[in-house]
């Protein structure tokens, strides 16, 4: 058998790439964009991270936030936290819509932070998506009111995070997605606690941080994921935004008595 092969094209090469110094490129940006999974249980401070104001310490204006959970406006409202909120209808599919928006995001000079709330409730929307298919009857019309999620419809479903994970890391600028908690378990037993979505979703980050609260009105995270090495795993950040995640600002841990309440709760 005999293979036949196009020869590449070196102009459409040339323009399908950007070639940079890589050093100048990091020199020319005083204020990097990060890629960031938070996770956490409900109250401890996620979006209000994600969402707080540049002069303030936050990630770079303007933000633009994909609410999923319907639940940004109480930030603008109690904090004056600037951004411009995208929310989705229900007669659409979740993941065409946030893909054809951030197209349009792409080419906005003012779009320097882009932010997911949450990535779980948008793998619940898939696997509903995915369950309202196999119920109409999918390609075979065949209609079955009483059709279950099967082992076969992980794969699209992956696929559709997979795409979107993609679109969301090329993206020149900040990227913040939010996660709820979920129990991590080990031989029956719960263990900890993990971001509940996909695994694959864990890859693409450079920075995974736990959300956690204490009293007194102390919010903090804990770095699980720091891909330059600024934080070491396990290093907790109080009061946590984007200057201290550049910075390298963290918590003196000197009698400890924070890590320790990391480690009951």
């Amino acid at each position: 058998m005999k293979y036949r092969y196009s020869p590449i094209d070196s102009d459409k090469f040339a323009s399908a790439f950007l070639f940079d110094d890589a050093i100048e490129l990091e020199k020319e940006r005083d204020k990097p964009p990060l890629k960031c999974l938070i996770y956490g249980e409900p109250g401890t401070g996620k979006t209000y991270f994600a969402t707080m104001n540049e002069e303030d310490g936050g990630f770079p204006d303007t933000k633009y936030l994909f609410d999923l959970e319907l639940g940004s406006t109480f930030l603008a409202r109690e904090f004056n936290h600037r951004f411009k909120v995208l929310r989705p209808r229900s007669e659409v599919r979740i993941n065409e819509l946030i893909l054809s928006q951030l197209e349009f995001l792409k080419k906005r000079d003012d779009c320097k932070t882009i932010i997911l709330d949450s990535i779980s409730v948008f793998e619940n929307f898939l696997k509903q998506e995915r369950l309202e298919f196999r119920r109409s009857g999918g390609k075979s019309g065949r209609r079955d009111p009483f059709a279950t999620i099967a082992i076969a419809d992980h794969a699209p479903k992956n696929l559709d995070i997979f795409n979107l994970m993609r679109e969301l890391i090329w993206c020149d600028c900040s990227v913040i997605i939010t996660a709820q908690s979920a129990n991590l378990w080990k031989d029956m037993e719960v263990i900890g606690k993990k971001a509940n979505c996909s695994e694959e979703v864990h890859y693409w980050f450079d920075y995974i941080l736990h959300f956690k609260f204490s009293e007194p009105n102390l919010y903090y995270c804990i770095v699980e994921k720091c891909r330059s090495g600024i934080f070491k795993k396990g290093d907790i950040i109080e009061f946590p935004t984007y200057k201290k995640l550049v910075e390298g600002v963290k918590h003196e841990r000197k009698n400890k008595p924070l890590s320790s309440q990391s480690e009951e709760q």
